[in-house]
């Protein structure tokens, strides 16, 4: 257990440090299993059957064709056209508010909440919010639907890393979204009055049917990807595939664009992230690590329940990133969630506890820069993440019950 605790704290360590994930993760890892006596030649066993294991394979092709498919939405100015249509379709300010962060929060991509906050900015200046309402919204409503769409690299490694089906893991996980929503309803938008503005004069129904056109032209490759994945349970990523080919024939892409999005999709960088993570979660189990969990978390008198919840969120609070929640906790407390059984609840459970860490880290990259681009204070932006976060957390403390 004294091993575990060490090689987790250095890994935190690293990310504090500004370390790449995967390279703390593969360190990690050469030094978990150092520590439980394996040899050199050992740990380069583990790292060619890391490499070549199916679950490996699976879970990089997906990760990297969710980011081609980021470049792709950027390459086609998808992200313009959702905001436009929105501003033509809808006349109160304040519904507009949280709709654009939420709509764009369906894109995968690095940084998504600055591509919202422009257009949040000059809203909430006419509604004559406070830097930190403006960054709330922009920033909350960006991440409400990670617990629940597959394009989101964290939920996709916590699905591979339990070995449960995102068919399964994503509806058990919809109340988590439907509270993230009620929370920013109560927390952002209450006390905001309305503003709505006087249509143009060009605005008529057929207008306004080709804003809902261009609406939904927008946001058609995500919902073609959820639905091939959680309606018809096609693998994730031949779904992917699917939807960047019929994409890319109808948008008429050319060669040279291809090259671009294929050159900034097809990330070294996250392949060497899935290496990390999957080595880690296998050198937890070839070590034998992971089963000296349970047995001192019960010597300490702590309900597994406290300890699921509280791991991811030192992890994700740590390190500002869900994947890195995921990937450093969830080999820890396979032996709890999954045991004899999956234990659904506690899946759910861990990621919420992951999640809440990483919404409430300064280290969060989309934290950080959005209430740079508001210039917000903390301690009123916490006034409003805190109780947010505590909603959810309660609706993952009640699935707790339901779920068993």
């Amino acid at each position: 257990m004294l091993q575990l605790i060490l090689v987790f704290t250095l890994i935190v360590f690293f990310l504090v440090r500004k370390w790449d994930l995967s390279y703390a993760l593969l360190l990690g890892s050469v030094l978990l299993g150092l520590l439980f006596g394996q040899s050199i030649v050992d740990l380069t066993q583990q790292g060619i059957a890391t490499i070549l294991d199916t679950e490996t394979l699976r879970l990089m092709a997906a990760v990297l064709l969710i980011m081609v498919l980021g470049e792709l939405l950027k390459a086609i100015a998808s992200t313009e056209r959702l905001v436009r249509s929105l501003e033509a379709l809808i006349q109160d300010s304040r519904l507009i508010l949280p709709i654009v962060p939420a709509l764009i929060g369906l894109l995968p991509m690095l940084g998504g909440a600055m591509f919202s906050a422009p257009l949040v900015e000059g809203i909430g200046t006419n509604l004559k919010l406070r830097p930190e309402q403006k960054t709330y919204i922009n920033y909350w409503f960006r991440h409400i639907w990670e617990y629940v769409l597959p394009l989101y690299s964290g939920l996709v490694l916590a699905g591979a890393l339990l070995s449960i089906p995102l068919a399964t893991l994503v509806p058990a996980q919809v109340p988590l979204t439907l509270g993230a929503i009620i929370a920013g309803v109560l927390f952002g938008l209450r006390q905001i009055n309305p503003e709505k503005k006087e249509r143009e004069p060009e605005s008529g129904p057929a207008s306004l049917w080709r804003s809902a056109g261009v609406l939904a032209f927008s946001i058609w490759p995500i919902v073609l990807v959820i639905l091939l994945t959680l309606v018809f349970r096609i693998e994730l990523a031949l779904s992917l595939v699917v939807t960047i080919l019929l994409a890319g024939l109808l948008h008429r892409l050319s060669l040279r664009t291809w090259g671009g999005i294929l050159r900034q999709g097809l990330s070294p960088r996250m392949a060497l992230l899935v290496i990390g993570v999957m080595l880690f979660k296998r050198m937890v189990e070839a070590t034998g690590a992971a089963s000296t969990i349970p047995a001192a978390f019960t010597s300490l008198g702590l309900p597994p329940q406290i300890v699921i919840f509280v791991v991811p969120f030192a992890a994700g609070l740590s390190t500002g990133m869900i994947s890195a929640a995921v990937g450093i906790s969830f080999p820890l407390l396979h032996p709890i969630i999954v045991g004899n059984a999956v234990h659904l609840n506690y899946a759910v459970f861990a990621f919420a506890g992951g999640f809440a860490g990483m919404l409430l880290s300064p280290l969060h990259l989309c934290l950080a820069l959005t209430k740079d681009y508001f210039q917000a204070q903390w301690g009123p932006l916490y006034r409003m993440l805190v109780p947010s976060v505590a909603v959810v957390t309660a609706v993952a403390i009640l699935l707790l019950f339901v779920l068993d």
